[in-house]
Parts: structure tokens; C-alpha cells; sequence
């Protein structure tokens, strides 16, 4: 196929009906008896076994203070789900609509998101898209040559581990728990990210751009 018959529009998020509040949002917490005094770190979306979800449970044991929320359906989430001694700042919850997407995204005080070494080549999250129009710190386990972690990258909304790195993600999380100021400014930086690159107006105009030069060169 000829180069330059291919044109790249990358995915996007949903930026109008997910919104940016600078103060976390309660509401979900408590329709699903959420402890609202506790830090909370979100996993949203298909978790399968490429998505490691071993690594929950690490994060889980090492951090019994902070409540990891898991809202998902995959055979990761199951797997968890099974699991007879999970602890107990695991909250495993299914999808939700989407009408409920923004109270759950704003829920949380940080992101998570995770890829393995294999995954990593050929897998690109598409949560991570929406995680940015929450507004919210981003952390990634996954190979940095992955797209969605040159994108949390490029954003300046968070960190990306390589996925045998769980120490300095640990110490990441206990910094990011306790450092409000760098919370807040990842958090502008994700939302700006997606303002700039997630305007449906301008995505449309990408396309139809593409579809005109296809028309006049016919």
C-alpha cells in the first residue's frame, strides 16, 4: 500500500460528557459504600490477563490504607474476583453505564492502568483517553515504547513503569498519596492535555479533510 494513501487520526476521549472537577466527587463512592475518607486508586475497563492483575493485588498488600477500585469484566477480573484471599481494600465492582462514567472517573485520587512486556506491542488502552479527560495523575505499568504511554508521557499526566518495576510504582503511589501540590498539577496537565487534542470539532475536521482530498483526486 502506498504511504501516502494512509492517513493516521488517533483515538480520542470523550471529552464533553466527562468532566474535570477539581474536587473529588463523592457520589459513587457512596452509592457503592465506599469509604470516602480513604485515598482511592481507579482501574477502569476490561482488565484480562495481559493487563496483569497481580499487580492490584501487590499495590493491594503494600498499601493497606488506600482503597484500589476495580470496575471491570475480563478474565483478570474474574480471576480476582475468585480469589479467596483478596484483600480487602479490593473493591471489585462491574462496568457502569455510561451515564455514570463521569462520577466513577472523578471518584478517584489517581489512575491506574497496566500492560505486559508482551501486551505492550501490540495493545494501546483506550481508558487512558478518558483517565485524561478526568483530570486526574495517570499511572502506567507498560513498556515505554507503548503509544498510550508515550502518550501519558507527552501529556505530563503521570508516570509509566516498566512492568518488572514494582518498587518505584510503589513509591510513586506513596509520593503522589502524599503530595497534593504535584497531584493537582498532573491533574491540570492531563485535562489540558485532553482539551487540546480531544475536541470533537477538530477531529471532525481532520476527517473530513481526508475524505475531500480522496473526492478531488477521483
Amino acid at each position: 500500500i502506498d504511504n501516502n494513501k494512509i492517513s493516521i487520526i488517533q483515538n480520542w476521549g470523550n471529552l464533553d460528557q466527562i468532566k474535570f472537577n477539581k474536587s473529588k466527587d463523592i457520589t459513587f463512592l457512596k452509592e457503592n459504600n465506599l469509604d470516602i475518607n480513604k485515598f482511592h486508586i481507579l482501574y477502569s475497563g476490561t482488565l484480562a490477563l495481559k493487563h496483569n492483575p497481580d499487580l492490584i493485588l501487590k499495590i493491594a498488600n503494600r498499601n493497606s490504607s488506600i482503597e484500589i477500585i476495580v470496575v471491570g469484566i475480563g478474565s483478570g477480573f474474574q480471576k480476582l474476583k475468585n480469589d479467596k484471599n483478596l484483600p480487602k481494600n479490593i473493591k471489585l465492582l462491574p462496568l457502569q453505564p455510561f451515564n455514570k462514567m463521569n462520577n466513577v472517573l472523578n471518584s478517584a485520587d489517581i489512575f491506574l492502568a497496566m500492560l505486559n512486556n508482551d501486551a505492550g506491542n501490540y495493545s494501546v488502552p483506550s481508558k487512558i483517553l478518558n483517565y485524561l479527560c478526568a483530570g486526574k495523575p495517570i499511572i502506567f505499568s507498560a513498556p515505554k515504547n507503548n503509544l498510550a504511554a508515550k502518550i501519558v508521557e507527552e501529556a505530563g499526566a503521570g508516570h509509566v513503569f516498566d512492568p518488572n518495576n514494582f518498587d518505584d510504582l510503589n513509591k510513586y503511589i506513596d509520593k503522589l498519596q502524599n503530595d497534593n501540590e504535584t497531584r493537582d498539577l498532573l491533574s491540570k496537565k492531563a485535562r489540558n492535555y485532553a482539551e487540546k487534542n480531544f475536541q470533537i470539532k477538530h477531529i471532525n475536521e481532520k476527517f473530513e479533510n481526508i475524505i475531500n482530498k480522496i473526492v478531488e483526486n477521483n
